[in-house]
């Protein structure tokens, strides 16, 4: 086998195996951006928020946060979008579970910044870092 085609075929074989490959491999390689999540307390004074967030690679540990302050994570989200990370919330006989960070879903609405403000009715999401929110209501 000649040699040019040889690097031709040994690059299109490293192409595929990072394009297809966990965002573990395409993170090592610092291909796609950081993303940057900060989850804030907006339950109301003297409420603290116990927050677990998870994705399939990582555990991020609990946490514990004061009303009025945050919690921020950081990862290189999956060449093939589909990076979620989830998290349980917690706080006086409340628990509840939402995915912090879906990529389908966040990509566009949040980008490399995606801000979040836990109340007690649900989790809302600052839209492009403006006033503008997304709210969304607890799963019953």
């Amino acid at each position: 086998m000649s040699t040019p085609l040889r690097k031709l075929i040994i690059f299109l074989v490293i192409i595929v195996v990072v394009s297809s490959s966990s965002s573990s491999v395409s993170n090592a390689f610092g291909l796609t951006p950081k993303v940057h999540v900060q989850v804030t307390n907006d339950l109301g004074a003297g409420l603290d928020l116990t927050l677990h967030c998870k994705s399939g690679d990582d555990d991020l540990c609990q946490h514990l946060v004061p009303f009025g302050e945050s919690y921020v994570f950081h990862f290189r989200a999956s060449m093939m979008g589909r990076t979620l990370f989830f998290c349980s919330m917690a706080w006086k006989e409340e628990l509840h579970w939402f995915d912090v960070y879906k990529q389908y879903r966040d990509d566009d609405k949040c980008g490399e910044h995606c801000l979040w403000f836990i109340r007690p009715t649900g989790p809302c999401l600052m839209i492009n870092q403006t006033t503008t929110n997304l709210c969304y209501q607890w799963p019953s």
